[in-house]
């Protein structure tokens, strides 16, 4: 149990109250706010079937269930969620005049030394600091949905947010079992973000295009990069399958592209530097033969046990 921190969630939508629910189930206290009693109401719902769902697959007791939905209050009174918190999140949607005013509000309430956090998706956290008195104080923390289940969260600090703040919202993600990453700078949409709408804008385009209906264009994700991808990053899957192949394929598809593109600079120099990733033990990462053919059985266990459900799922294989 963790005693003395107490936890105000502003914002009591998707996000917000999955948010609540993981850091209550880790012990916080903590305060779901929102200015509508039907938000609330219906936060509550969600927060117990999330709970309901836990329990189920054995992730939570009984007993636990109980003590995480006694450890959530609501209230509809900005200045009672903040009395007393040590962090405070902003989970209200995405409008940035309406961000700006809410972070200013909360900094009037909270406690002094308190962190000050945004859950925004795509907002640079140096938008959002302009009118904080203490914006060192304050830094981007991009939870995923559903907040409750999945464990990364991206952090993103604005230029003039300290070190010490960068550290302590770190700590508190790894209390509740959150795997935070540091964003070295502020760019719009993070690193999720930016790679699911360039893959999205890509989908649609073949859609568009006439080449393949919606159907088509998500089975092909869902049975090779979605798999794939569950096990390596495209920069490591990239690294293994030969940095110099990826510059070749870059080289003649970027050409098809709107708009068309070159290949990225950052490739070329390591292609021509050698550095041609996994076969040449060097690329964006470092390779030893040992790792390389461990990275590659996980990927090919991972893909054989994806193969092999979907057969099952099909009726394909024969009882």
């Amino acid at each position: 149990m963790i005693s003395g921190e107490r936890v105000a969630v502003i914002g009591a939508g998707t996000m917000g109250h999955g948010m609540g629910f993981a850091l209550a189930r880790k012990g916080y206290q903590v305060t779901l706010m929102s200015r509508k009693p039907s938000s609330l109401e219906l936060a509550r719902r969600a927060i117990t079937d999330t709970a309901d769902l836990f329990l189920d697959h054995d992730l939570m007791s009984k007993d636990e269930r109980e003590e995480t939905l006694s450890r959530i209050e609501m209230t509809t009174c900005l200045e009672k969620a903040l009395d007393g918190a040590t962090y405070v999140f902003e989970a209200v949607p995405e409008d940035l005049d309406t961000k700006r005013e809410v972070l200013r509000q909360a900094e009037r309430f909270m406690l002094e030394d308190g962190l000050l956090a945004s859950t925004t998706s795509a907002f640079v956290p140096s938008l959002l600091t302009g009118s904080l008195t203490r914006p060192e104080r304050f830094v981007v923390a991009h939870f995923w949905n559903p907040p409750s289940v999945v464990a990364l969260v991206e952090v993103v600090p604005a230029p003039i947010t300290s070190g010490e703040t960068v550290k302590e919202i770190c700590e508190l993600l790894q209390r509740i079992e959150k795997f935070p990453v540091v964003l070295k700078k502020e760019i719009p949409g993070f690193i999720g973000n930016r790679l699911q709408l360039a893959v999205l804008r890509e989908a649609l385009w073949i859609v568009e295009s006439g080449a393949a209906g919606p159907a088509e264009v998500d089975q092909v994700m869902k049975m090779t990069l979605g798999q794939r991808w569950a096990r390596l990053g495209p920069i490591e899957a990239a690294d293994l399958g030969g940095l110099d192949v990826f510059l070749a394929i870059s080289d003649y598809l970027g050409k098809t592209f709107q708009p068309a593109f070159d290949p990225p600079e950052i490739l070329q120099e390591k292609v021509s530097q050698g550095k041609l990733g996994a076969k040449t033990g060097e690329g964006f990462y470092l390779w030893s033969d040992d790792r390389a053919r461990k990275v590659k059985r996980d990927r090919d266990q991972a893909l054989l046990q994806y193969a092999c459900g979907s057969r099952r799922q099909s009726g394909a294989e024969k009882p």
